[in-house]
């Protein structure tokens, strides 16, 4: 079976356009990455694998996303001491080593998370791209959707049994999260790695990550800086 570059839907093997959505197929099983493409709705599609053991960009994605909850539980928490009175230097202690326990456990998590999520995957991340004048999209390719939101779920039960609710949390919005939408006027910093195939694109309160091959890359990357009138290089 073939899957369709644009909606992810299996296809059949001999068929050159998807009976689904019409766009051209392109057996994503097998090729690494792909060339951009134009669509007959405009739109530009391409496919990009990631090696999780050499490419550390989604490692990084998966330690930020941690980080950030485990902030906000511990800030949450601060703020309640702060109305509370409870800010004794006895207290403040009890805190701060709180907060260094969960975060080695977090990152602990984190990191055996990821390389097992690696292992299940072959070592391989394969993301699908949908870009226009009004922004671009990142998503996961339908056979890592599953086994993504299995490993969020088990990060979820382990911050559970752990007692530890940062832990928990970061496993329910990783399997709750398949996709990342960017809208270009909203962008606020468009930043290229090329030595990773990766353009960072950041809005306020959202960070997409866009892969692509080298052949493309500076198509993509003009591309995006021109369509984002507020976004810093």
């Amino acid at each position: 079976m073939k899957h369709c570059l644009n909606c992810g839907k299996k296809v059949a093997n001999r068929s050159r356009f998807c009976p689904h959505c019409g766009a051209k197929v392109e057996d994503l099983e097998t090729v690494g990455s792909t060339r951009v493409q134009q669509g007959v709705d405009g739109k530009y599609r391409w496919a990009y694998e990631v090696n999780l053991y050499t490419n550390p960009s989604v490692l990084s994605e998966v330690l930020w996303v941690m980080g950030i909850s485990t902030g906000v539980v511990f800030g949450f928490i601060f703020l309640l001491m702060l109305f509370e009175g409870d800010a004794s230097a006895d207290a403040m202690l009890g805190f701060g080593k709180a907060l260094l326990i969960t975060a080695g456990v977090v990152l602990v998590v984190s990191l055996l998370g990821y390389y097992l999520w690696a292992l299940v995957n072959g070592g391989r991340y394969l993301a699908l791209f949908t870009m226009d004048d009004a922004g671009i999209t990142h998503s996961q390719h339908p056979r890592h959707v599953e086994r993504a939101q299995k490993m969020g779920m088990l990060t979820a039960l382990v911050g559970l049994l752990a007692r530890k609710p940062s832990v928990m949390g970061a496993g329910m919005l990783s399997a709750a999260r398949t996709e990342m939408s960017s809208e270009f006027g909203r962008v606020r910093r468009v930043k290229a790695v090329r030595r990773r195939n990766l353009i960072k694109v950041n809005e306020r309160f959202g960070r997409n990550r866009v892969f692509v091959a080298d052949a493309d890359f500076d198509f993509v990357y003009d591309f995006i800086r021109r369509h984002c009138p507020q976004a810093k290089s």
